[in-house]
């Protein structure tokens, strides 16, 4: 009914104006307050893509002291292995005026940088709606930070101070930030069905590793000696 349509169509949550990839979009008002509850209720689960600078290992993470994990500035409570597919880890951190953030983390793939030494390509699924969770978890918790992002970079130095790594080149933001949203998952606001968008990995994250590869072929011999001081 005309009484029912939005003037123009209205998302219905948010991504970083940074972020690119699927968002969810009402064309009714009707529509609109269904997305939200979903939304509010937590009934919706997220993916997103990112490529980050450095190595992440997510066993190491899991098993690492308190004092190690991050800086007391960060707020960490707990990173623990999840049972997923490829493995991976929570991560819970202290957001926003101490509220809950819960991160799923997962390394999808890990390429040689003549850059940055690696680029490690995660898969990240926000279990709350803070704002900037995965690139806080990326940077503080990791200390591996999205490429492009400005903002968090010298957390990520600070991180890697703390557990006796090297800081990481200075960051360039004209490249753009390498977060994107893959997939949504909800039920159908009408029907209840089980319903998944989701969209493939832009092309520029490709180009980006393979642009960074230049001159970082190594052999294997090479990337077990480069791997063989973070286990």
């Amino acid at each position: 009914p005309p009484s029912n349509s939005l003037p123009s169509p209205l998302p219905a949550h948010r991504l970083d104006a940074r972020v690119g990839g699927v968002l969810a979009v009402a064309k009714t008002r009707h529509a609109l307050a269904s997305l939200s509850r979903l939304f509010a209720s937590r009934s919706v689960s997220k993916v997103y893509r990112a490529v980050v600078a450095g190595h992440v290992l997510p066993e190491l993470l899991a098993s690492m002291p308190p004092e190690q994990l991050a800086s007391a500035d960060f707020g960490f409570l707990s990173v623990e292995s999840v049972s997923r597919p490829g493995g991976g880890v929570r991560i819970e951190q202290h957001l926003e005026g101490d509220k809950l953030a819960t991160t799923e983390l997962t390394v999808l793939r890990e390429d040689p940088c003549s850059v940055n030494g690696v680029l490690s390509t995660l898969e990240l699924r926000p279990l709350t709606g803070r704002r900037h969770q995965l690139r806080t978890a990326c940077a503080q918790c990791c200390g591996a930070p999205i490429i492009g992002d400005d903002l968090y970079h010298d957390d990520a130095n600070a991180v890697r101070a703390n557990r006796g790594l090297g800081p990481l080149p200075p960051v360039r933001r004209k490249a753009g930030l390498y977060l994107q949203a893959v997939e949504l998952a909800l039920p159908h606001p009408r029907t209840g069905l089980p319903l998944v968008i989701s969209c493939p990995e832009m092309p520029r994250f490709a180009k980006l590793r393979s642009r960074a590869a230049s001159g970082a072929v190594w052999s294997d011999a090479e990337w077990e000696a480069w791997r063989a001081p973070a286990r």
